[in-house]
Formats: structure tokens, sequence, C-alpha cells
């Protein structure tokens, strides 16, 4: 008897311990949700918008326009500020914790800013009827910059997968317009006034960098913030005022440069 006992004990055991095996074995198996890790690489597209704030220096060079003599130069300064707004489009690729890539971008803008000059007295104006203190030539020059875009190659570093610190720089271009007027006097004291203006826009190519920062907001939306600075280089221009005693041409040679703060939104594309 107590052997059939012993053997059904020992049964039992084996069942169970085949029964829990089963048990273990028809257990559906543990599976980890694979992590979504974040990937700066591929196509964005986006919009932005901004303010800058931009100098021109302008050198101004008064000459007779009968024998071209030179009679007097000075430079002037005018801020070009205004809002600016526009698309970017780009391709980043990544490798590892670095990110490379290009960027163009389009930027309407409504930057404008005046200076004003003044010819010393007797110098430009010879009228013999005027006090000698009151023949003056002034004049203004008007300039604004209606649009600019830029091709740039970016090179940045991620700060944590979904955010990156990035430099920027290449090519500009913008289209600056110029005009402004001429005051003075004529025979017998009457005053004469003409303008001038670049009816055709000078379109101007220089170059920019950058710094900026872009973070992932949620999903293949990206968030940035930048700053630009762009030099278009020199922009030449005319006037004559062949009414004045003597007659007059006035030429300008400014520098024009701008600097840009904005922020953007794009939309990544895999």
């Amino acid at each position: 008897m107590r052997k059939i006992i012993t053997t059904g004990i020992g049964l039992l055991a084996l069942a169970g311990a085949t029964h829990s095996a089963a048990a273990a074995d028809l257990r559906a198996p543990v599976i980890k949700a694979p992590v979504d890790v974040w990937s700066w690489a591929g196509v964005y597209l986006g919009g932005n918008v901004g303010y800058s704030w931009g100098r021109s220096k302008t050198d101004v060079q008064v000459n007779r326009n009968d024998n071209a003599a030179l009679l007097h130069t000075t430079n002037v300064e005018q801020d070009l500020r205004g809002a600016v707004g526009g698309g970017q489009i780009g391709v980043n690729w990544q490798s590892g914790i670095w990110v490379g890539g290009f960027e163009a971008d389009v930027q309407a803008t409504g930057q404008k800013g005046t200076a004003g000059f003044t010819c010393p007295a007797g110098v430009c104006n010879t009228v013999a009827a005027l006090p000698a203190a009151s023949r003056l030539v002034t004049g203004t020059v008007d300039q604004k910059l209606s649009w600019f875009a830029t091709l740039r190659a970016r090179l940045g570093v991620t700060v944590t997968p979904s955010v990156l610190a990035y430099a920027t720089g290449g090519v500009a271009i913008g289209s600056i317009t110029t005009d402004g007027r001429l005051s003075g006097f004529g025979t017998g004291g009457v005053t004469v006034s003409d303008g001038f203006s670049t009816n055709n826009n000078s379109t101007k190519t220089g170059w920019t960098a950058g710094v900026g920062v872009e973070a992932q907001l949620v999903g293949n939306w990206i968030g940035r913030v930048e700053y630009l600075y762009v030099d278009l280089g020199e922009v030449t221009n005319n006037g004559l005022l062949t009414s004045n005693t003597p007659p007059l041409k006035v030429s300008y040679s400014s520098r024009v440069t701008d600097s840009i703060a904005r922020i953007g939104l794009s939309y990544k594309f895999y």
C-alpha cells in the first residue's frame, strides 16, 4: 500500500510540473514597444516672421555737372528697419549628434529709411543775390529693401535628440530701391529742386551668416529661433540738379547690411 501511495504522489508531482510547464508555454510573450527616436534627417518646409534692423552707410560726392570739378564730399547713415516674413525649404542629413544640410528662403520686408545732407554755404551754390549764409544745397536719400533671399549651408549638433543648435552661412540676394531729392538756388536766388529714382530696382548679391536653435514640438513639427546677418554690398546712384548755380551732379554709394531676428515653424517629411 505504501508503495502504491508513494508512486501516486510521484505521478501527481510529475503531472503538476508538466502542467506548470505547459501553462508557462501558453502565456503570451512580453513584447516591448520600440522606442521612437527622433531623427532630423529629411526634407522640411515652413514659414517664418520676424523683425530686421538694417543699416545703409552712404558716401556722397557733389561735382559740378559742367566741368566735373569736385565741390564737396560727406557721408550719411540711415536705419532700414521693418518687419520681415517669408518661407523656407531645406534638407538635413544626420550622423550621430551631427546634423548638416542646406536651406533656401525668400523674405518680403518693410524695411526703409531716410537720410539727408547739406553742402556748406557758398560751396555748392554761388548765387550772388543771396546772403552768403543762405547759399546752401541740400539733399535727401531714401532707400527701401523690398525683398531678399538666401541659399545657405547648415551645420549643427543635437543638444538633446529633439533640440538642435546650428550655424549657417551662404549667399544672399536682395532688391534695394533708392530715390531722393536735391534742392538749391538758381539765377536770381529762385529755389530749385529735382528728384531722382532708381526706377528699376537694384538687385544686389552678397553673403549671409547666422545661428539658430530648433526643437521638435509635436509629431513632425519643428519650431525655431534664428538670427541672420546679411551684407548686400554696395549700391550706387546719381542725382542731377542742373538748374542750380552752378549745375550739380551728386553721386551716392551705399553699403547696405541687415540684421534679422525671426521665429519659424516647419514640417519635416519622412
